[in-house]
């Protein structure tokens, strides 16, 4: 007798169905429970990089506060690293202080913006703020150029501070740097600079290579720093230590001045022989004042370049000057010219 076997297949799935619905399901699991944890590393994120960015803000607003402070209010720069310099509470979280570092020689500032407990330090760069030769240097309200000729660093522009006095008035040791302008006109010394005694220059302090009126970490240069300067220029050794004009065939103060020869000033008159400026030192010609039984008076604007340096001395026990004029490549050294005088100020970096 024949049996009829019947399999009954309706509830009974095969062992791979089996192990895919496992893997489906573990899948759906691992794509939710990696989806909440994401989403929580996420929120973290989302709050630190939150803090960050407030923290960022800070420190922006910590060197625009730098450069309105530095820019309008004339800040110096060169002046005594104190620390902090700046700070501000913007919000009960938010805050910035202005730092200086002065480890290296020379000030560094960096703003420091803090949101809670997160901190973002930046360096502040701002135009005028001296670190190296041939950067910028901002000093009481005038910006200045900087050169490096040989192993000095030269201001390459005459100084301008302090206040105006007339013609008929003499400087004092008052605490107040005072200046000519030349003719008495202020445009003079936009355009050229201001006319000082030496005794004003250097604060009424005979030393060579005094700070004076210049920035602190510069001075007003001695006559051995000028022959260096007019050495490296290329004057022969024999010529460095004789007066009036030297340099000629090496066309020495025709490196040293500015080619300007425009109708606007700051210029030179013609003829501005073999002027070149191959130094970049860019002198420019504000002339002298002088005094006579009276008063003080001015010759020679935009035809000489009168300077003074730091040193006295010479046959004539008076202070070391130079002097550029518009018809001589050469440079003068000058020990003929009485302290009473008023000439130009250039200053060199320590």
């Amino acid at each position: 007798m024949s049996k009829n076997i019947f399999i009954n297949k309706k509830n009974n799935l095969p062992g791979s169905a089996i192990l895919v619905s496992i893997i489906i399901l573990g899948s759906v699991f691992i794509v939710a429970f990696g989806s909440a944890y994401m989403s929580i590393v996420n929120m973290s994120r989302g709050v630190s990089l939150s803090e960050n960015i407030k923290s960022e803000e800070a420190s922006r607003a910590g060197i625009e506060r730098f450069k309105f402070e530095f820019y309008s209010n004339g800040f110096d720069a060169s002046g005594a690293c104190d620390d902090p310099i700046f700070s501000s509470q913007i919000s009960d979280d938010l805050s910035y202080t202005i730092y200086c570092d002065d480890s290296t020689g020379k000030n560094v500032f960096y703003s420091l913006g803090v949101y809670k407990d997160k901190e973002v330090l930046n360096k502040i760069k701002a135009k005028g703020l001296f670190e190296d030769c041939g950067d910028y240097l901002f000093y009481e309200g005038e910006l200045y150029g900087t050169v490096e000729i040989g192993d000095q660093c030269w201001m390459n522009k005459n100084l301008n501070i302090g206040t105006e006095i007339t013609q008929y008035e003499n400087p004092t040791d008052n605490y107040i740097i005072e200046k000519f302008c030349y003719s008495g006109d202020y445009n003079f010394c936009d355009s050229y600079g201001g006319l000082y005694t030496w005794d004003e220059a250097m604060q009424y302090v005979n030393e060579p290579m005094f700070r004076g009126i210049c920035p602190d970490g510069w001075h007003i240069p001695s006559d051995e720093e000028f022959k260096e300067l007019e050495s490296f220029l290329g004057m022969d050794e024999i010529e460095l230590d004789e007066y009036s004009y030297r340099g000629n065939d090496e066309l020495v103060g025709g490196k040293m001045k500015s080619t300007r020869t425009d109708l606007d000033d700051p210029t030179w008159t013609y003829p501005n022989t073999n002027a070149s400026n191959e130094s970049g030192f860019l002198a420019l010609p504000g002339g002298r004042s002088f005094f006579n039984s009276e008063y003080n008076d001015f010759e020679e604007i935009r035809g000489l370049f009168s300077v003074w340096s730091s040193s006295v001395g010479g046959d004539y026990k008076n202070p070391m000057a130079r002097l550029l004029s518009s018809s001589n490549d050469g440079i003068a050294r000058e020990p003929r010219m009485d302290a009473s005088y008023g000439l130009s100020i250039r200053c060199l970096k320590d």
